[in-house]
This record gives C-alpha cells, structure tokens and sequence, in this order.
C-alpha cells in the first residue's frame, strides 16, 4: 500500500476543507435569506400593485358609466336590460384594457351585490377559489380595506381584492389576480447577482485565508517539521526560527529549548564516550598485555610440561636401560668369559692340521655362532655402557666412501643400488664425535636398509646441512614400517625381521644421543631413517681430523 494514500490529510487541507464547508453554508443561508426577502418584498410589491390596479378599474368604473344615473333609472323595463347589456360590454371592455396594460394582470373580476350590475363579471371563465370567494366576502362584509391572498395552484400568483365604491358605499368588490413571473425573474436576477458576488467573496475570502494559513500557519509549521527531521537525522546545529502565530511561537520556543537540551546531552555523553573509550582502550591494552603474558606463561607451562612428559619417558627408558643393562652386563659377563673359552677351543682345534672334515665342518658351525653369540653380548654391553671415547672433527664424505666399500661385496651379490650423494657446496660436512661409532651407526643403518630392500633393491644414502646442522638420511625401496609400528621401532629387542635380535636400532639411537645427535623414522614410500647431528662450531678448537682405523691426520 502506498503510504501516501494511507497518510492523513494536512492541516492546509482540513482547514481549507472546513472554511469551505463553512462558506459554502454561509452562502447557501445567504441566497436562501435573500430570496425570501425579494420574495417577501416582491409579494408586497404585487399585493400593492393589485390594489392600485384594483382601485383604478373601480374607479373607471364608477367614472365613465355614471352609477348614480344608471342605479336611478333602473326598473323592471326593456331599457333597463339594455343597459345593463350595454354596461356589461363597457366593463369588459374596461377589464380588456387593464389586460393589455398590465402584463403581469392575468384576471380581472367585479362582484356586485346592487341590482342593477351583473352580479359576476370576470375575464376568464375559471370559477373562483375558495380562498378568493372568502377575499370577495370579507370585503364586502368591510372587514378589511383590502385583502391579498398567494395562490400556488395553477402556477404562482397573487390575487388581490378592494371594494367598489360609489359615494363611499361599497357597492362590490374588485378582484385582480397577478402573475409572479415578473417576480420569479427579478428572483433569478438576484440569484444570479448575488451568486457571483457570494462566488467572487467566496474566492477572494480562499484566497486571503489561504494566504494568511500559509504565512503564518503552513510555512511555520512545514518550517519545524523540517527542523524536527533535521533533529531526527541527527543534526543538532540549526535553530527553528519562530515565526507565525502566538502559539506557532511558543512551539518553536519549545523545540529550540528540547533541541539546546539534546545538544547538552549529547554533549555529555560524547565525553562520557570518550572516557569509556579511553577507559576501555587502556583497559583492552592491559587485558591484551596480561592476555600475552597468559599466553606466554601457558605456552612455557605446555613446553614444560612437554618437556617433563618427554624427560619422565626418557628417564622411565633410561631406567629400564638401566636395569636391562645392569642385568645384560651380568649376563654378557657371566656369558663372555665360557664364550671366549670356547672359541678359543674352536679355533686351536680348528688349526690342527690333521683335523678330519667331517669333524671340521661342524666345528666352523659351532665357531660361527659363537662369534655370532660374542657379537650380540657386545651389542648389550653397548646398550649398558656409556661411550666416553674422546670426540674429535669427523669428515662424513670419506667416512662414508670407507663404509660403501665395506658393503660393496654384499651388494654385488644380491644386485643391489646404492646411491651416494653429498652436499658439495660450500665447507665439507663435519661432525664432532667418535669416528668408529659413527661407521658403526650408519653400518647398521645400511645392514637394515639391505634387508628391507632385499635383492634388487635401491638405497639411497645422503649428506646434507639442515637447519640445526648435520642431516645423513638412509632411504630404501622397501615395504617400509606400518604406522602402528613405528613408534617402536627404536626400542630393544623390537624386530619385523625373523631372523634379526631386534639390537640394531636401538644400538643406533644409543649412539646418536651419545654423540648429542637424534634418529627418527622419515615420511614417503619406503623405509628411511635420518640423523640429525649438531654442526661443527668453527670457533671451536677440535683435535686433528680422523677416519675410521685410522689416527689422527693433522
């Protein structure tokens, strides 16, 4: 729905609608008043103008046909009836003449009541009213001097009645009967007159008034309704300039008033605004300061608390270590010293020269797994013992070429791939650590990546710098560990192989923690473990650069 045509009309409107309701009336009462009038004054007019012409046919009456002779010589003779022949044509004559005279004369009747005169004389053959007979009886009774009666039948007229004298003895009535259409023009003249005066005053009254309305009424108040709208939309700069009526005035002193309030207002609340922004500013920067310093604590609480998980693990495995150690070095002791006996036996036995080899073959078996059997208590005693061997610089490269030329005899035999590749940018790749457990570390990486590969296999070994120093990852293209293992893979005596002792690994990470480094599992196909070693300090003094079986090189 439009909402112009639901809203309610404007004052302008209501008032120009009540003023002109209320001319309207006013003009209406005013022509209806005015008409009576010129209708009341009209049938005064006729009523005198019928009498007038009333008493001027009785007078001609009386004036030309000589009443007194004619009442004198009146008697039952053929000359009266002539006469009265004679006077009757006169009188029609007469009424004939007032006919034409008077335009507005209709009707003409004389009504005697002497012997002598016709008894009805009239100009039309139309009987008389009721009301005209009583008009004719009250005159000739004397009760009035003359009598108007307003007729309505047959159109509107006036019929007016005075006696017919002779020497002031009423020898009958005359009655004259006048048409209004003389009146009912002057009626129309005046409608029509007074029409366009009501019309112009009607008009030029709209006008004033609607001047006056819009001067000190419709501007006024349009003028505060923008002012109102302006104070809706928020502006509080501009004044509502009183002008228009009293009461127009004092609203426009009331608005300016609210208005001056709402700026005070507004005012104070702009700087209460501000000292809560300030306020809040200051307390947002200390809620966000004790927010970091919250964070901050947490996050350290977190990384303590990770770091005491991983320290109580590492000491729960240093423990169990500890005691597998313990309980390993007891047994490799107790086990070592029979072993080395025996192979000591095995190999006297195994040199004399007329051994039979029957005998000799079985025996190389039994040597072969006490060697075997040795190199398994050694691994223990590893796991238990703490390598205190003194650190020096460690070269990777050709610590790494002496460790391909150890395997290179099993991988031409099972026709296996081994890749070396090497950061050759930039200073060699250095370590600082013990050379022989460093060969004994990737050595066993590369036993268990020649076992995961199996024949036909590829390995890749590679050296690089990484961010926290020394990366040598050992990748192979085998089945690799499945996710639910691999979290125990480092842990002793944890095998997939089924011949393996499960030592391999564990003796490995033993070794990387030794020498400060770190192994873990790597992402991707295939199996991979990296080493991280810490990167040689150059403003460290190291001893002299060595190799595997070697001493040191200056």
């Amino acid at each position: 729905m439009n909402p112009r045509l639901s809203r309610p009309p404007g004052i302008r409107t209501i008032l120009a609608l009540v003023v002109a309701v209320m001319i309207v009336g006013l003009v209406g009462i005013l022509g209806a008043v005015d008409e009576f009038l010129v209708r009341h004054n009209a049938f005064k007019i006729l009523s005198r103008e019928g009498r007038l012409v009333a008493q001027e046919f009785a007078f001609g009456v009386e004036m030309r046909h000589e009443a007194d002779r004619f009442l004198s010589e009146t008697g039952p003779s053929a000359r009266n009836k002539w006469a009265q022949v004679r006077e009757l044509v006169a009188i029609r004559q007469e009424m004939s003449a007032v006919l034409a005279i008077r335009h507005n004369v209709t009707r003409v009747d004389l009504l005697s009541r002497q012997t002598g005169l016709p008894h009805i004389v009239s100009t039309s053959g139309v009987r008389m009213s009721p009301e005209e007979r009583a008009a004719h009886d009250a005159i000739a009774l004397g009760k009035r001097p003359w009598v108007s009666v307003r007729e309505n039948s047959g159109g509107d007229a006036i019929y007016v009645v005075v006696p017919f004298l002779h020497k002031n003895r009423r020898m009958g009535s005359v009655g004259v009967r006048l048409s209004y259409y003389e009146v009912d023009a002057l009626v129309r003249k005046e409608k029509e007159r007074m029409a366009f005066i009501l019309l112009a005053g009607f008009l030029l009254l709209m006008g004033g008034l609607s001047f006056v309305l819009k001067r000190w009424l419709i501007d006024p108040i349009r003028a505060l309704e923008r002012a109102m709208r302006g104070v809706g939309e928020g502006s509080l700069r501009g004044e509502f300039e009183t002008a228009g009526s009293s009461e127009i005035q004092r609203t426009g002193d009331s608005f300016n008033r609210m208005v001056e309030m709402l700026r005070e207002r507004t005012r104070e609340k702009e700087s209460l605004l501000e000292e809560v922004n300030r306020l809040n500013a200051g307390l947002q920067d200390r809620i966000l300061e004790k927010t970091r310093e919250l964070r901050d604590k947490n996050q350290a609480l977190a990384q303590t608390n990770e770091a005491m998980y991983f320290l109580q693990r590492r000491l729960s495995e240093l423990e169990r270590r500890a005691a597998i150690g313990e309980g390993m070095a007891v047994v490799a002791h107790e086990l070592g010293n029979p072993l080395h006996s025996i192979a000591g036996h095995l190999e006297l036995l195994l040199e004399e020269p007329d051994l039979p080899p029957r005998i000799g073959g079985p025996l190389r078996i039994v040597a072969g797994q006490t060697d075997r059997m040795i190199k398994v208590i050694r691994k223990l005693l590893s796991l238990s013992r703490r390598s205190d061997n003194p650190r020096d610089s460690v070269m990777i490269e050709p610590l790494l070429g002496d460790i391909m030329s150890l395997v290179e005899p099993r991988l031409r035999a099972t026709g296996m791939e081994l890749r070396l590749e090497t950061d050759s940018s930039g200073a060699p790749l250095r370590v600082r650590g013990d050379s022989d457990a460093l060969q004994s570390l990737v050595l066993n990486l590369l036993e268990n990546a020649m076992d995961a590969a199996g024949e036909g296999g590829r390995i890749l070994v590679r050296a690089d710098r990484s961010d926290s120093g020394i990366r040598i990852a050992v990748r192979d293209s085998g089945p690799g560990i499945s996710p639910a293992l691999r979290s125990r893979v480092f842990d002793p005596f944890f095998t997939t192989k089924p011949s393996g002792t499960g030592l391999g690994l564990a003796v490995c990470k033993k070794i990387a923690e030794d020498l400060g480094g770190s192994i873990h599992l790597g992402e991707g196909p295939g199996g991979e473990m990296i080493v991280l070693f810490p990167g040689e300090d150059p403003g460290e003094k190291l001893p002299p650069v060595s190799r595997p079986g070697q001493e040191a090189v200056p």
